[in-house]
């Protein structure tokens, strides 16, 4: 993972109280969705 993308998780879990692997799981999930996975 690039700097600024781990920078902009951090700042987004920190914000919303959640730890990053829940959002990156989310994003995941969002992205295997969107391919019919």
């Amino acid at each position: 993972m690039d700097y600024d993308t781990k920078i902009r998780l951090q700042k987004a879990a920190l914000e919303n109280d959640v730890k990053m692997t829940v959002i990156m799981k989310a994003a995941i999930d969002q992205f295997l969705k969107d391919n019919g996975y």
